[in-house]
């Protein structure tokens, strides 16, 4: 089994049973594991304690490509997960451990290497926000094609019936196309038997569940920490769908996967998923 592993499932004790548990599970780290342990005060002793457990596994890390580079992929259906593995990073796993000893034991280089890594990853959690905070008025304008009887339905916990489902897909496909167009990355949208096999498709199903979450708990105003909380969120649900399963110790965002998956199995059709 390939699970990705949410940065706060890192440290957790089932992560090590879980690898204990059979040579063929394996742990899926993205780039977003890493950052959340660079934006510490102290990166070195963060970085060490995050990856304590995985390192006593190096061979069963997947270490993905960045989330730049994954937007950019195309959607074949042939070798897709094995596309999304940066296989340099995870063949020399190891070596992170062995960096991490020499930056603890003082090593000035390796500090120096870690301490830009650091720098970066709070950019990019920084422009990552800022982002979202840019698109949410976009966004929220999705609530606003759902009848107040279909939100209403939400609320109650109620199933969506076919015209919601039909909704859901046009919308999820509309802002996949835009995400593509405005990626740098991206070479534009590309036909619909491989659109559904992008990240930039898997991030829009995954927003418009979560906008609709917010719509059903009557919570569409997010303060920064919030959205900047699940943006995070959605980046591993998002990776998560293209693997077995996401390991994590946050109820919404396991809740956030599982609707995922069944959303896509509604509207994708199939053998287009691999």
């Amino acid at each position: 089994m390939e699970a990705v592993i949410d940065s706060n499932f890192l440290r957790s004790p089932l992560l090590r049973a879980f690898l204990a548990r059979s040579p063929c599970n394996k742990a899926v780290l993205t780039d977003y594991s890493a950052m959340e342990a660079y934006k510490s005060s102290d990166p070195v002793a963060a970085m060490t304690a995050q990856m304590e457990i995985v390192s006593a596994f190096p061979s069963q890390v997947l270490v993905l490509k960045s989330t730049a580079r994954v937007a950019g992929l195309r959607g074949r259906k042939a070798g897709l997960r094995r596309r999304l593995i940066d296989q340099d990073q995870t063949a020399h796993f190891s070596q992170l451990h062995s960096d991490l000893m020499l930056a603890r034991a003082g090593d000035p280089a390796m500090q120096r290497a870690i301490d830009t890594y650091a720098r970066e990853a709070r950019r990019q959690i920084e422009g990552v926000t800022n982002d979202m905070l840019g698109l949410v008025s976009g966004i929220l304008d999705m609530v606003q094609v759902y009848t107040p009887a279909e939100l209403k339905r939400l609320r109650k916990g109620e199933s969506l019936d076919d015209a919601m489902i039909q909704k859901f897909a046009d919308h999820s496909m509309a802002l996949a196309i835009k995400l593509h167009e405005a990626h740098p990355n991206s070479h534009g949208p590309p036909k619909f038997e491989e659109m559904v096999n992008t990240f930039l498709f898997r991030s829009a199903v995954c927003m418009q569940i979560m906008v609709l979450r917010w719509a059903e708990t009557g919570r569409t105003q997010r303060k920064p920490e919030e959205l900047r909380n699940d943006v995070i969120d959605l980046n591993f649900v998002s990776f998560a769908t293209f693997f077995d399963r996401l390991l994590t110790d946050d109820q919404a965002a396991e809740d956030l996967y599982y609707e995922a998956k069944v959303a896509l199995g509604a509207i994708v059709p199939n053998g287009l998923i691999p």
